[in-house]
């Protein structure tokens, strides 16, 4: 049976969608483009859905585009076949929010895909580059566009100009990456993120997705004023004037189309508490899962151990997740995170 390009899930008011090519280590091909494209578009129709996670394994995000794939077209081949535009752009479509969770490397179109996303959390053994040139090709997915944008012209020069590529770290100081977590928490780390993103009011999400890509491509008076209409509109929705009584009368607040929140808290939470062991399950060799998918399969074992090794330990005091589902994952939980803070 042929494997599908990409994997998709659904965890509270999340979507999770997995490029689904380990052995190519997630090449970006018109299959697994189309693929994703169809499935981001579903997640945006959906009511149900809040935010959105795009993920890889742990070795790769993605490790480009599919060389072998396109080694023999030619300029007619892709002028009139569309290439880039036809698939790979269905992402800027999206209005809800999308999350690269990205480990190992992110090369090429994978590195470009990261950049299309609204916020990119990196695994501390992530790499971003930009190696066209060796191909005497050139970064055509919106490289040469996205990337100064992100990081200034000096440093987009030399990724493009000389295939330089950026470690988490650096990646993060430039601007590239929005945060940079334990690549074994990477997992737990973005669906949390994920999940609060997807409780707050779906419309001013969009809305302020909206006004802040208008900065890249307007200038500041005309941004500033497309901001201030949108600012305006706020007034005329029900989720604000919920959100202000909420904070005015101290209670919780109660947004349309969140009913089940507390149930995508707690599976984030679930996942969060079982994120260590993401990188040690995505590289076992069972059927090519997501790492989200993966944390199911967990051994009851892998979190009672947790809590033999936090009843040794004298630091019992810490916050804990709202929602944890029972006692052992709070228990995974305190240790998790000690083991994050120490």
């Amino acid at each position: 049976m042929r494997e599908q390009p990409v994997i998709e899930e659904t965890v509270g008011r999340v979507g999770v969608i997995t490029l689904n090519r380990p052995q190519q280590m997630n090449a970006l091909n018109d299959a697994l483009m189309d693929a994703l494209g169809d499935a981001l578009l579903r997640f945006d129709a959906d009511d149900g859905i809040g935010a959105i996670v795009i993920t890889g394994n742990a070795r790769a995000f993605a490790a480009g585009a599919d060389i072998a794939a396109m080694s023999h077209w030619s300029h007619m081949d892709v002028y009139r076949g569309d290439f880039i535009t036809r698939n790979w752009e269905t992402i800027r479509r999206v209005r809800k929010p999308v999350i690269a969770a990205v480990a190992g490397v992110a090369l090429g179109g994978g590195c470009k895909l990261a950049l299309a996303c609204d916020i990119v959390i990196a695994a501390d053994d992530a790499s971003f580059g930009l190696p066209e040139i060796k191909l005497a090709m050139m970064p055509g997915a919106g490289g040469t566009q996205r990337m100064p944008r992100a990081v200034g012209k000096a440093k987009a020069m030399d990724m493009c100009l000389s295939a330089r590529t950026l470690n988490a770290a650096e990646a993060e100081r430039s601007g590239l990456v929005s945060r940079v977590v334990p690549a074994d928490a990477l997992g737990g780390e973005s669906m949390a993120l994920a999940a609060t993103i997807a409780g707050y009011s779906l419309s001013a999400l969009m809305a302020i997705k909206e006004s802040v890509n208008r900065a890249y491509e307007a200038s500041l008076t005309e941004g500033v004023l497309f901001e201030r209409r949108q600012l305006h509109a706020r007034f005329a929705s029900e989720d604000a004037h919920e959100g202000m009584a909420a904070f005015l009368e101290k209670r919780k607040r109660r947004f349309s189309g969140t009913a089940d929140q507390a149930a995508g808290r707690a599976s984030a939470s679930t996942s969060w508490a079982c994120g260590t062991a993401w990188r040690a399950v995505s590289r076992r060799s069972s059927p090519p899962l997501s790492g989200f998918a993966r944390l199911r399969y967990l051994r009851p074992q892998a979190v009672t151990g947790s809590a033999r090794r936090l009843r040794r330990s004298s630091r019992t005091r810490t916050t804990l997740p709202h929602s944890c589902p029972d006692a052992r994952v709070r228990t995974a939980c305190r240790w998790s995170r000690r083991r994050r803070d120490s």
